[in-house]
């Protein structure tokens, strides 16, 4: 515990040193990944969205079949989210993004937008998770024929999912 008579101050940390304990200090797992290439998605059906390219990294992410794992004693108090963003100016119902949990088709998280004009899903949450424990990005979208799920090397808002552990 540090106190100050103000109840404020600068803490700083040198190199060299680590934190240990229960503390806030706990995101040292982290993760952000987008799609290398826009990545075209048929209608009316479920796509996993390949995340192949690192925003920011130190984790055990799989570039190949686009998952996130836990990694063995990072279980804990994760925050996720997600990022939806199509290249279409079309107007319909349905741009579903969402991420689901150890392979299964229930949905850990979701954001469910009407699209109109280059309409963004975006969401996040704080869950449990253990070690183990996977992490997958899916999309849908109902316009009638094939929409791209954007990178960011468009310069423009991209597709992606985050997380990070915050607790233990």
């Amino acid at each position: 515990t540090i106190t100050t008579s103000s109840g404020s101050g600068t803490i700083t940390i040198p190199s060299g040193v680590n934190l240990s304990g229960d503390s806030i200090f706990k995101n040292d797992e982290f993760f952000a990944y987008t799609v290398a290439s826009s990545q075209s998605i048929s209608t009316a059906t479920w796509t996993k969205v390949a995340l192949a390219s690192a925003i920011i990294s130190n984790s055990n992410f799989d570039t190949s079949s686009y998952k996130f794992t836990v990694p063995s004693g990072k279980g804990g108090t994760w925050h996720i989210g997600l990022s939806g963003n199509w290249e279409t100016a079309g107007d319909f119902n349905n741009c579903i993004v969402e991420i689901r949990k150890n392979n299964s088709s229930a949905t850990l998280l979701v954001s469910n937008i009407r699209q109109e004009h280059y309409e963004n899903n975006n969401a996040s949450k704080i869950v449990p998770l253990s070690a183990g424990d996977s992490l997958e990005l899916y999309c849908r979208q109902e316009s009638g024929g094939a929409v791209n799920f954007r990178d960011s090397g468009t310069g423009e808002s991209s597709g992606f999912m985050y997380g990070y552990r915050i607790g233990a």
